[in-house]
């Protein structure tokens, strides 16, 4: 338990000394206007409101930490379902891609997350990064991910990310061994066929909303079975094909 205990201090100490190497040499361009206004950051819920005390007075933590992914066309439901599955998760970072985010502290700058980050490391979060160039920057929050631990890492567009043929080191740590550092991590796309078969490999939740790409069609029909080509033409609007690693059957939910 002491080496345990250590071993999460150097993780930390790790995570401090990173955010403040990013909060000062920082190349990420700040959007024209993009500051924190009276609340603490564009307008969204602030630590010590009521709402906020009160999801994270809720909030629990998984006990085994797991890879889910979600797949699906745009404006399925993808994104709110990983809302719902992250709501009352303690500690959260969220790399928000499309602006699709808002329950939480709403950062476009490296700097003035790696600032937030630094005085809140160790306590509960709801963090949203929202990227100015998302392929330069992805590496430098997925290091923070992992060198911090502790967490949930939900990626928006992931396949830009992970693709069959690139991965970058850092998140790989994350995929292959995150679970170790105490750290969730739920992938979003709309290409299934598009991603790292790494990735999918070490996932034990897969969620697939409607999707009618036949490519997407024979990759999901390769990797969870064909009994999924049944489950998703019967699906309707904004419902869902759920496959959990060690279960056999392919159930149907609605975000």
């Amino acid at each position: 338990m002491d080496i345990l205990r250590d071993n999460r201090r150097c993780n930390y100490a790790a995570a401090r000394d990173f955010v403040k190497g990013v909060g000062t040499n920082s190349t990420a361009r700040k959007p024209k206007g993009s500051k924190w206004d009276a609340a603490g950051c564009g307008g969204v819920t602030s630590p010590g409101s009521e709402s906020f005390s009160g999801n994270v007075q809720a909030a629990k933590t998984m006990t085994e930490k797991i890879i889910t992914l979600i797949f699906g066309k745009r404006g399925g439901g993808k994104s709110y379902l990983a809302a719902v599955l992250t709501k009352q998760i303690r500690r959260v970072l969220v790399y928000d891609t499309l602006g699709e985010y808002r329950d939480g502290f709403v950062f476009q700058d490296l700097g003035d997350l790696s600032r937030f980050w630094k005085r809140n490391i160790r306590g509960a979060f709801r963090l949203i990064y929202q990227p100015t160039n998302p392929e330069a920057e992805f590496e430098d929050i997925a290091e923070l991910a992992w060198l911090c631990g502790d967490l949930t890492f939900l990626v928006e567009e992931i396949d830009i990310f992970c693709s069959p043929h690139k991965i970058g080191p850092a998140f790989q740590n994350v995929i292959q061994r995150g679970r170790h550092h105490d750290i969730n991590l739920i992938g979003i796309s709309q290409r299934p066929f598009g991603i790292h078969r790494l990735l999918t490999s070490q996932a034990k939740e897969i969620y697939i909303f409607r999707t009618n790409e036949p490519r997407d069609r024979e990759y999901l029909r390769n990797l969870l079975g064909t009994e999924i080509e049944a489950t998703l033409d019967g699906m309707a609007q904004f419902e869902y094909a759920k496959w959990m690693d060690g279960k056999e059957e392919i159930t149907v939910g609605k975000a």
